[in-house]
């Protein structure tokens, strides 16, 4: 047998009421009896008190003469007979099952999800009074279709009668038929499983992307060779550059040029002769302006 603090030992657990779960804990401990073959009821006895907190355990030493001279059955009887409402043969009730139904009833059945689960509680509870013919099978199928509201029954009761025609109406429908139509009509509140399909990639962003426009730059015209800087406009007398001889080439070629047009007349301009005067004008600075050959 497991020791107190090893995690396969049985436990007794108390529910929110205050009640001890001892059915759940005497199973639990014939198992272990079966696994590790106590038979005596002795040790039967002194196991069942081993896992308990001390006040409990003394309490249950105490029970004489089941304790030290009776039965493992009877010392288990004497135990209930102190926890009322535990016993294994008033697991539950008629009012625990009308107790049920009632609380659908007005909390209502909107969903699969609430029909699966009042079905699986209802099944266990009218299971055990039937089995202990605390109830009649027929009187289980009439409680379960109360817990459907009036326009929830219509529509189950229209669906019964499509699926079984020749069912006589003073005859219960069984819980398993109702069952099924209850899940018919209730078809369009199914959860979608497209919610567990995640996307693995982000959806498209529907915010449009901000278009940023530069200023256009300056055109520039690439250079053999870099042309030179401007004169500062801050210029004075002292920076003056002496004349060369290609500037006074330059200002000659100028000169001659005034000349020249101040010699053509005005009828002139009517005639061919002065395109003659000016192409000869500009064969002169051309030649003026050239370097003298070395």
């Amino acid at each position: 047998m497991p020791s107190r603090q090893d995690p396969t030992a049985p436990t007794l657990v108390t529910t929110s009421n205050g009640i001890p779960e001892l059915a759940r804990y005497f199973e639990d401990l014939e198992f272990l009896f079966e696994d590790c073959l106590v038979r005596t009821d002795t040790a039967k006895k002194r196991y069942a008190t081993r896992y308990l907190d001390t006040p409990t355990a003394r309490l249950w030493q105490g029970l004489e003469p089941t304790y030290t001279a009776g039965s493992f059955a009877d010392w288990k009887a004497a135990i209930h007979a102190l926890y009322p409402g535990t016993s294994e043969d008033r697991r539950y009730s008629f009012r625990d099952l009308h107790a049920l139904v009632d609380h659908w009833y007005r909390h209502g059945i909107s969903n699969l999800r609430n029909l699966g689960e009042f079905y699986r509680q209802f099944l266990a509870v009218s299971s055990f009074l039937v089995l202990k013919q605390r109830i009649s099978a027929g009187e289980r199928d009439r409680v379960f279709q109360s817990a459907f509201n009036a326009k929830q029954w219509t529509q189950i009761h229209e669906r019964l009668i499509i699926t079984d025609v020749n069912h006589h109406p003073e005859d219960p429908w069984p819980i398993s038929s109702v069952f099924t139509a209850a899940q018919y009509i209730l078809y369009d509140t199914a959860p979608s499983i497209l919610h567990a399909f995640q996307p693995s990639h982000a959806e498209p962003s529907t915010t449009p992307t901000p278009v940023t426009i530069s200023k256009p730059q300056p055109f520039e015209i690439p250079y053999a060779h870099a042309p030179d800087a401007p004169p500062s406009p801050k210029s004075s007398i002292n920076d003056t550059k002496p004349v060369t001889l290609e500037n006074k080439a330059i200002f000659n070629v100028f000169q001659q040029i005034l000349t020249r047009l101040e010699q053509i007349r005005p009828q002139d301009h009517q005639r061919t002769g002065s395109t003659n005067a000016i192409a000869a004008t500009l064969a002169t600075a051309q030649r003026v302006s050239q370097p003298p050959s070395m």
